[in-house]
C-alpha cells in the first residue's frame, strides 16, 4: 500500500525526522515505535520518516492502516492484504507473510496499533522470521515485545515567555503551524508582529498539540484571533470539525482523546477522572492521598498510573527525576474533567484536593514563619497552579454553602501570605485576600484575632506595590487588634513594616520609634529570626541620625541571621555593611559585601532581594567609573523588577542607567531613563533619590546646551537635599560633581550662581515639571534627530508588552479602575502605567493615548 499523500506542509518537526531516521538506520533497530498523545502528528512524522528512506530501501515501504481494525488477530491480514498478497488457501497466513518477506529489505509501517496490541506477538514473530524487515509503528503506548525501541513524539515547541518579542514568538513552531492553518483557512490573517502575543496564548492554551492547533486554525474564518482566544480560554468546545480528510476519530479533539480513554479499565477510568482537579501537575505521593481517599484504586494504583502514561494520557515533567512529577495536557485535563463531572464525584474529590493543598500551605506557613525555607518555597511555587485552581472551586462552591468556602479561601490566603510575599505573587496575593477577607466579614464569621493577622498580610502586601498610605493604615489597626490579644507574631511585624513604609518616606523619626517598639517586642518573643529583621530595619532608619550607632546594629543582626543559618536574612546586613562601606569610599569591602549578599539570594532564588544586590554592585561600578559593567548590573536589575511588577522599586536602576546613558553622551536614552524614573520617585514625595534624578536632568539639560536650566534644577536638587536634611548616595555624589564640573564651565561663575540660587528658591513641583519638559535630544544631536524627538507622538522609548495592552484598553474606553480589574493590577499602578506611556510617547492625554493605540492597532477601528 503506497504512502498517504498530505496537501498541508509538515511544520516544525525536521529535528524528529533526522532522529528517527537515523535510528531506523542503525543496524540493530527492528522495530521502532513512535508513541505521543492523540493529535501529536505521529502518522505525519512516520510518513515524513518513510518517504526520507525509501529510495535507502531495496524494497520501499509499505503502509498498512489499522485505525478501523477492531480485531487484533486480523493484523496479520491488513498487512497481508496491504502487500497485495494472493489467499493461496493451504498455505497459513503467516507462513505466506514470511515466504513474502524473508528476504526483502522492507520497511513496514503499521499506523494506529494502540487498541490491537495483543497482536505484538505475531509482529514479534514476523520480525524473528524475516531478518531484512525493519517496522515502525504508530501508537499510543508501546508494543512491550524484546527489541522495541521507542521513540515519544511530544507536542510542538511554544513560547513559554508569552510577552516575549515578536520575532521569537512568530519563530516557534506551533505558532508557525497555527499562522500557517489559520491563513489557509481565512486569507486574511496578516502575519503581523501585533498577533504574536495572541498567537502564543492560544498555542500556550493547547499544549502545542498540532491537532489542537490546526482544529483552532480552521475556526478563523468564523473567529479573530482575539475572539478564538477568548472562547479557547473558557473552553475548547470550539475545537471541532476541521478538515474533511482527516479521519473520523480526529474530526474534534473530544474524539481523540475519547479514543485513548476507551482503552482503560476501569480502574484507569476512576484515576483518569480524579486527576482532572490538579491544575499544575503532581506526584504520586498527591495521587495517592487525593486520588484514593476510598481505596477503589487499591495497591495497584503505580499499574494504573503507568496505563495512563503508556496512553499518553498523562506525562512525566522533564527534569523531576529525582521526584518524579507528571501532568496532563490542558486538552485531556478539560476531557477529564467532563468525566469527572459525568461520574458524580466532582465536589468530593475537589474538596479532598482542596483540603490536601490548604494542609500543605499551613505547613509552609509554619516553616517560613520560623526561618525562611527554600525547599519549602519551592514546594508551594510548584503547586501554584494547583493552588489557584483551589481557589476557582471555591469560588464556585460559595454558590452552595457560602460560609464553608469562605472560611476555607480565608484560612488558605492566610495559609500562603508568606509565599506570596517571598516569591513576589504581591498582586495575586493582595486580590486572593482582599477578596477572602470581604466574604468572611459580609457572612459575619470573621474573629477579631484572624483580622488582625489578615490586615497584617494585606498591609505587607500594600508595603510591597508601593501602597504607602493604605498599609500604614492597615498594619497600625492590625498592631492595635494584635496588642489587644496578646499576639506578639502580629504585633512585631505589624510594626515593623509600619516603620518600614515611614522609612521608606524618609520620615526617619517616625520610622525610629516604631521599629524601637518592634524590636522590643522582638526580644520578648525570643525568635532569633524576628529580631535579626527588626535590628536591621532598626539600623535602616538609625543610619541617617548616626551611621556609627547603625553599622553595631547591623552587625548585631548579621550574628543572629548566621546563628540560625537565614541566607536569605544574612544579606539584609551585608547589603547594607557594602552600603556603609561604598559611602565611606571603601569600594573593593563594598564590593565583596554585596558580592556575598549577592550569592546568597541567588542561591535561595529570592528575585526582589537579587535585583537589590545587583543595583548594589552597579552603584559601586559606577563610582570606580566602570559604567559599562554599572550597565549589565542595572539592566538586569530593571528586568527583575519590570516582571515583579514593582513599579516604585525600578526608579533605582532606572536612574543608574540614565547615569551611564549621560556617560556615554547617548542623551534621548539618558532622558528616557530619568524621566521614568523621577516620575517614580514622585509618588513617593521628597527624597534624596528625587534630587539625584534632579541633578541627572540638570547634567543633561548642560549637556544638551541649556547651562542655566542646568544650573536652576542644580541648586533646587540641593535645596530639596537641605530641607531633608539628607545626602546623595555615593555614586549620584560622583556623578552630580562630574557632570556640575562638566557644564558649569559653560557659564559666568556669576550667572551660574545666580541660576542656581533662583533653583534653590523655586518649588518642588514647579523643579520637577521642569526638569520634565527638558527637550531631547538636544542641539548637539543630528538635526532629523532634533526633528524625530520634538514631533507630536514620538516614541520616546519601547512600551512594554504590558503597557501596550494598558494602551489598548484606554482606547477602548476603560476607566483606571476598569484597566485595574481586567489587568489583575492596583489602579495606582493602571495609573503609572499611563503616566509611563505618555513620557514615552511625548503624550499629554487619554486620547492621545487611544489615537496612537488605534494607529498601532491595539485599539478598536472608529467608526465611521
Amino acid at each position: 500500500m503506497s504512502l498517504p499523500g498530505y496537501l498541508t506542509t509538515l511544520v516544525g518537526r525536521q529535528q524528529e525526522i533526522a532522529e528517527v531516521v537515523d535510528l531506523l538506520q542503525h543496524p540493530d533497530t527492528r522495530l521502532l515505535t513512535l508513541t505521543g498523545p492523540g493529535g501529536v502528528g505521529k502518522t505525519r512524522l512516520a510518513v515524513a520518516v518513510a518517504e526520507r528512506l525509501r529510495c535507502s530501501l531495496e524494497h520501499g515501504v509499505v503502509f498498512v492502516g489499522l485505525a478501523s481494525l477492531r480485531d487484533p488477530t486480523l493484523v496479520l491480514t491488513a498487512i497481508a492484504e496491504a502487500m497485495g498478497l494472493q489467499d493461496l488457501g493451504s498455505i497459513p497466513l503467516g507462513e505466506r507473510l514470511v515466504l513474502s518477506l524473508r528476504n526483502r529489505h522492507l520497511l513496514l509501517l503499521l499506523d494506529n496499533v494502540e487498541h490491537l496490541v495483543s497482536a505484538a506477538t505475531d509482529i514479534g514473530d514476523l520480525l524473528l522470521a524475516c531478518p531484512r524487515l525493519q517496522i515502525l509503528v504508530t501508537s499510543r503506548l508501546p508494543l512491550r515485545i524484546g527489541g522495541e525501541r521507542v521513540c515519544h513524539v511530544s507536542p510542538l515547541p511554544f513560547p513559554t515567555d508569552l510577552d516575549a518579542p515578536a520575532e521569537e514568538v512568530m519563530a516557534s513552531p506551533a505558532v508557525q503551524l497555527f499562522l500557517e492553518r489559520a491563513r489557509a483557512s481565512d486569507p486574511a490573517v496578516a502575519l503581523i508582529p501585533d498577533i504574536a502575543p495572541i498567537a502564543a496564548r492560544i498555542c500556550a492554551r493547547l499544549d502545542g498539540l498540532p491537532l489542537a492547533l490546526e482544529l483552532a486554525a480552521a475556526r478563523t474564518r468564523l473567529l479573530p484571533l482575539p475572539a478564538l482566544l477568548s472562547r479557547l480560554e473558557r473552553s475548547l468546545d470550539v475545537l471541532t470539525g476541521g478538515a474533511r480528510d482527516l479521519p473520523d476519530r480526529q474530526r474534534t479533539l473530544r474524539q481523540t482523546i475519547a479514543w485513548s480513554h476507551d482503552l482503560l479499565d476501569d480502574r484507569e477510568r476512576i484515576l483518569f477522572r480524579r486527576l482532572a482537579p490538579f491544575a499544575g501537575g503532581f506526584t504520586i505521593e498527591t495521587i495517592e492521598a487525593v486520588c484514593d481517599f476510598d481505596d477503589s484504586l487499591g495497591p495497584e494504583v503505580l499499574d494504573a498510573l503507568t496505563s495512563l502514561l503508556d496512553l499518553n494520557l498523562v506525562h512525566r515533567v522533564p527534569g523531576t527525576e529525582q521526584r518524579p512529577r507528571f501532568r496532563l495536557l490542558e486538552t485531556i485535563r478539560e476531557f477529564a474533567v467532563e468525566q469527572l463531572i459525568d461520574s458524580g464525584e466532582e465536589s468530593l474529590v475537589r474538596r479532598q484536593h482542596a483540603t490536601y493543598f490548604l494542609e500543605l500551605a499551613e505547613q509552609g506557613a509554619y516553616a517560613l514563619h520560623q526561618v525562611e525555607d527554600r525547599a519549602g518555597l519551592e514546594a508551594l511555587e510548584r503547586e501554584h497552579d494547583n493552588y489557584r485552581a483551589v481557589f476557582v472551586w471555591l469560588r464556585a462552591a460559595a454558590t452552595e454553602n457560602p460560609v464553608e468556602a469562605a472560611l476555607f479561601a480565608f484560612r488558605l490566603s492566610l495559609a500562603l501570605w508568606w509565599f506570596w510575599i517571598y516569591r513576589g505573587h504581591w498582586e495575586e496575593g493582595r486580590a486572593r485576600l482582599t477578596e477572602a477577607l470581604s466574604q468572611v466579614q459580609l457572612l459575619g464569621v470573621l474573629d477579631s484575632h484572624s483580622h488582625a493577622v489578615a490586615l497584617l498580610d494585606l498591609g505587607m502586601l500594600d508595603y510591597e506595590q508601593g501602597d504607602y498610605d493604605t498599609a500604614e493604615a492597615r498594619l497600625a489597626e492590625s498592631a492595635r487588634l494584635a496588642g489587644e490579644h496578646g499576639d506578639r507574631h502580629t504585633l512585631c511585624l505589624a510594626l515593623h513594616y509600619h516603620g518600614l513604609s515611614a522609612l521608606y518616606r524618609s520620615r526617619y523619626e517616625d520610622a525610629r520609634t516604631l521599629l524601637r517598639e518592634s524590636v522590643a517586642v522582638a526580644r520578648s518573643i525570643g525568635q532569633p529570626w524576628y529580631l535579626a529583621t527588626a535590628i536591621f530595619a532598626l539600623a535602616e532608619a538609625t543610619w541617617p541620625e548616626d551611621p556609627q550607632a547603625a553599622s553595631a546594629l547591623y552587625r548585631e543582626s548579621e550574628e543572629l541571621f548566621r546563628s540560625v543559618g537565614a541566607s536569605w536574612g544574612l544579606a539584609l546586613p551585608l547589603t547594607s555593611l557594602g552600603r556603609q562601606a561604598l559611602d565611606a569610599g571603601r569600594y573593593e569591602e563594598a564590593r565583596a559585601l554585596f558580592e556575598e549578599g549577592l550569592a546568597l539570594r541567588r542561591a535561595v532564588d529570592n528575585t526582589w532581594w537579587l535585583a537589590i544586590s545587583l543595583c548594589g554592585l552597579g552603584e559601586v561600578a559606577r563610582c570606580e567609573g566602570n559604567y559599562s559593567l554599572a550597565e549589565t548590573y542595572f539592566l538586569e536589575g530593571l528586568t527583575i523588577y519590570r516582571a515583579l511588577g514593582r513599579t516604585h522599586n525600578l526608579a533605582w536602576p532606572l536612574r543608574g542607567l540614565g547615569y551611564v546613558a549621560l556617560s556615554k553622551g547617548d542623551h534621548l536614552q539618558a532622558r528616557d531613563f530619568l524621566r521614568e524614573s523621577l516620575l517614580l520617585e514622585r509618588e513617593l514625595g521628597a527624597t534624596p533619590s528625587l534630587a539625584a534624578c534632579l541633578c541627572g536632568l540638570a547634567g543633561l539639560a548642560g549637556m544638551c546646551g541649556d547651562a542655566l536650566r542646568a544650573a536652576r534644577l542644580f541648586g533646587a536638587a540641593d535645596a530639596l537635599l537641605e530641607r531633608l536634611g539628607a545626602k546623595l548616595e555615593p555614586a549620584d555624589r560622583v556623578d552630580r560633581d562630574r557632570l556640575i564640573a562638566q557644564v558649569s564651565s559653560r557659564l559666568l561663575a556669576s550667572a551660574w550662581s545666580e541660576a542656581s540660587q533662583e533653583g534653590h528658591s523655586l518649588p518642588l513641583d514647579l523643579a520637577i515639571e521642569e526638569a520634565l519638559a527638558i527637550p531631547a535630544p538636544g542641539p548637539d544631536l543630528p538635526a532629523e534627530q532634533i526633528e524625530r524627538s520634538h514631533r507630536p507622538g514620538a516614541r520616546h522609548g519601547p512600551l512594554t508588552p504590558r503597557e501596550r495592552e494598558v494602551a489598548g484598553l484606554v482606547a477602548r474606553g476603560l476607566s483606571n479602575r476598569q484597566i485595574a480589574t481586567q489587568l489583575f493590577i492596583t489602579e495606582k499602578t493602571a495609573a503609572n502605567h499611563i503616566d509611563h506611556i505618555m513620557t514615552k510617547l511625548n503624550l499629554r492625554s487619554r486620547a492621545q493615548i487611544a489615537v496612537w493605540a488605534v494607529q498601532n492597532g491595539l485599539g478598536p477601528e472608529p467608526e465611521a
